[in-house]
């Protein structure tokens, strides 16, 4: 007989952690760019709002969102103005 008592307890998404996927992902804008996004995270799910220039930018922000370990879902309110 085998007992399986093994329990996986899932990654709990923190806000500094998101942020600093979306700094990395931006690379040499990043500074600039976090200025402008505000994010909300509660239990595994990421708000992101705010403003970036370009189509390429917002899909570089909701992709490291979204990549990042214990985010579940993203709400993406970002508007792109150049």
């Amino acid at each position: 007989i085998v007992i399986n008592n093994l329990s996986i307890k899932p990654h709990r998404a923190e806000l500094p952690e998101v942020r600093s996927a979306i700094e990395d992902a931006l690379e040499r804008r990043a500074e600039r760019q976090a200025q402008h996004i505000s994010l909300a995270v509660t239990d595994g799910s990421v708000a992101v709002s705010g403003r970036v220039h370009s189509w390429a930018e917002k899909q570089t922000v909701l992709g490291a969102v979204k990549g990042t370990p214990g985010v579940h879902s993203v709400k993406d309110d970002l508007r792109i103005a150049p």
